[in-house]
């Protein structure tokens, strides 16, 4: 039998109610039960959405440099046999993976000018355009990485692993890949303008002919920025589980000043 309608608002009977038979105690009961277990879910909620503790100095010296530290603290990971050699490794990718991905952009900034030179038909200045090409993106890169992946991962303020994945991808592809693209057409434009080894257009025209310019050096260049892409995924979700390993390893050995002792 359906239940009468007030206002667009339905009534149950009280026995249609899970609390209907228990009466007005029991009414009480179930409202308590939903407070609380809000409340814990809540609590749940603010609990993984927490950033995790930092992970001591003491811990990242005796994982990343132990050399300082003595032989007997260097921690072991689960490489097996090779344990020396893969905590080396991973002590190497921790600290100087960054560099690579900095290379890489300097690579690109170079391939970048050369494509630009030859389609503007430059020939003078070859160092003054290919040293900030080399530099330029190679500092840029790796500290945007430091700053955005690889500091806030070891001092607990990105704990999400996809996360820092997307960071160190959209990295790798913007400031490894499009940004040394980016730099090296206005340096080979005022090389251009400065020696007239190009007929460059009126104002009107302007940005047409350098669009129409740009289109085959970024053709060009796409796969450079997709092995940027790639690499900047590498290395975010290498230094996630580096973190992890640092956690666990923290975990089962105890007091970083107590394995000093």
């Amino acid at each position: 039998m359906a239940a009468p309608t007030r206002r667009g608002v339905r009534w149950e009977e009280p026995c249609c109610r899970p609390w209907g038979l228990l009466g007005g105690s029991g009414l009480v009961r179930a409202g308590e039960l939903v407070a609380s277990g809000t409340a814990q879910g809540r609590a749940e909620q603010a609990s993984r959405l927490a950033p995790a503790p930092p992970i001591p100095a003491e811990a990242l010296l005796l994982v990343l440099h132990p050399a300082q530290l003595g032989a007997s603290a260097i921690p072991q990971t689960g490489c097996g046999t090779r344990a020396p050699r893969c905590e080396r490794n991973l002590r190497n990718l921790c600290n100087h993976g960054a560099y690579f991905l900095a290379a890489n952009s300097s690579l690109c900034g170079l391939a970048a000018n050369n494509f630009f030179r030859n389609i503007l038909h430059v020939r003078k200045a070859s160092l003054v355009s290919a040293l900030p090409m080399a530099v330029i993106p190679f500092l840029s890169t790796a500290v945007v990485y430091e700053v955005f992946v690889r500091q806030p991962l070891f001092s607990g303020e990105l704990n999400c692993e996809v996360c820092a994945v997307v960071r160190g991808g959209l990295i790798g592809a913007v400031v490894g890949g499009f940004y040394p693209v980016f730099l090296a057409l206005p340096v080979n434009a005022s090389l251009a303008a400065r020696y007239s080894s190009s007929p460059l257009p009126g104002k009107e025209n302007l940005i047409r002919f350098w669009l129409t310019t740009a289109q085959p050096v970024f053709r060009k260049m796409s796969l450079g920025i997709l092995i940027q892409l790639l690499t900047g995924l590498y290395l975010a979700t290498k230094h996630h589980g580096i973190y992890l390993k640092v956690l666990q390893w923290m975990n089962t050995r105890g007091d970083p000043e107590e394995l000093q002792d």
